[in-house]
């Protein structure tokens, strides 16, 4: 086990990609049968987008942050014993969310912020030490997610409503931090892969990426804090207005156009970099969809194509990067890998394409659930040996 804690990645991909698995498989079940073994905070549909952003979504963003930092300041960010506890406290928070109903609300919410705020102090102060300013986006994030996850939790407790706007104030922030990183890593492994040049991105094209969704979650924001309870949803006005139609197209223009210039035909020969591609192509795509929305009445089809198209994707292709990678491991695919890619970007598309053509049907539903948990446990079961496991090359 002290391999296991020895860098932040291990833990935490393996507790994300274990804990999708069983979650997404229990969505669908619950989506089926219309009952569920757990008794959530907040209810299935609350419990259900929560810990796929604030539970999955959160210990892969803090696994892959502990490491990169380290990277980036050459100085360590968490010893084995604060990894031992802040992966004590995010399955602490998990089993919270899972079988507490009824719990008082400040331990919910303590409980929800605890790993979080620890994880930005481990990360934002090797940053401020290398005087890194640059990264300080890092560490704020996480204490940003936190503060949302404690807005949610006090919402749902108190007025009995969901809070869809903040969910998706959430997927927005994630996807700002998947424009950030990815443009930093998508070019880069691409070039090293091909032995090509890496595409220098200019300033006002990363503007045109990165400042419509800062503008889009300040709109949501705005928005938030003047719907009442029981309103709000898929189609809030604020996404639905002039000013975000306008924002919505120019993020979506700019997305391809920066996926246009990172192309170059050689990707597709290679899993590991294709699935880049084709996964940062749902955050253009997911743009596009919300804002025809307000038109086709898509309901939740482009979240669900900015979450489980975008978000996941590119999850499962850095997991598998840094964990082969990390470990001292040549980067490539194998079949387990590869399956894992298809059927979560089956699930994509079952979710998306499916439920825009056939509507929200039970079945398409528990489809998409039980092919996205498949890719999650695929990843987890081919690199469980890996992450318990020292560095081949380690003396």
């Amino acid at each position: 086990m002290p391999v296991f804690f020895s860098i932040g990645f291990r833990p935490f991909f393996a507790s994300g990609t274990l804990f999708a698995a069983i979650a997404l498989m229990l969505w669908g079940l619950f989506w089926q049968s219309g009952s569920s073994i757990l008794t959530p905070v907040g209810g299935m549909l609350f419990w259900h987008p929560h810990e796929l952003l604030m539970g999955f979504a959160q210990a892969i963003i803090i696994g892959f942050l502990l490491t990169a930092v380290r990277n980036w300041t050459g100085l360590e960010t968490a010893n084995p014993a604060t990894l031992c506890l802040l992966f004590a406290s995010w399955w602490g928070a998990r089993c919270i969310m899972a079988f507490g109903a009824g719990l008082p609300l400040p331990v919910i919410v303590i409980s929800q912020l605890i790993t979080p705020f620890l994880a930005a102090l481990c990360i934002g102060v090797p940053i401020i030490q290398k005087r890194m300013w640059r990264n300080l986006f890092a560490p704020v994030l996480l204490l940003l997610m936190a503060l949302l996850d404690g807005v949610m939790l006090i919402h749902v407790e108190t007025k009995q409503a969901l809070p869809n706007d903040l969910f998706n104030i959430g997927i927005l922030g994630i996807v700002l931090l998947m424009t950030v990183i990815g443009g930093r890593i998508i070019p880069l492994f691409t070039a090293n892969r091909l032995k090509t040049t890496k595409p220098v991105e200019s300033r006002p094209a990363l503007l045109f990426c990165v400042l419509p969704i800062i503008l889009l979650i300040v709109g949501l924001i705005g928005e938030s804090l003047t719907t009442q309870p029981g309103q709000g949803g898929d189609t809030q006005p604020g996404i639905a207005s002039w000013p975000a139609q306008c924002l919505l197209g120019i993020v979506c223009i700019a997305h391809a156009y920066r996926l246009f210039r990172w192309h170059t035909p050689g990707i597709w020969r290679h899993p590991m970099l294709w699935s880049l591609f084709v996964f940062y192509a749902g955050i253009p795509a997911g743009f596009a969809l919300l804002a025809l929305n307000p038109h086709l009445q898509l309901g939740s089809v482009p979240w669900h194509m900015l979450t489980v198209g975008a978000m996941s994707g590119l999850i499962i292709s850095m997991v598998t990067r840094v964990s082969l990678g990390h470990t001292g491991r040549v980067i490539v695919h194998d079949r387990i890998i590869l399956t894992a890619f298809f059927c979560l970007l089956a699930s994509a598309l079952m979710r998306t394409l499916g439920v825009a053509l056939f509507s929200l049907h039970p079945h398409l539903i528990l489809g998409s659930a039980v092919l996205a948990s498949i890719s999650m446990a695929l990843i987890f079961l081919r690199f469980t040996l890996i992450w318990l496991r020292p560095r081949p090359d380690a003396a």
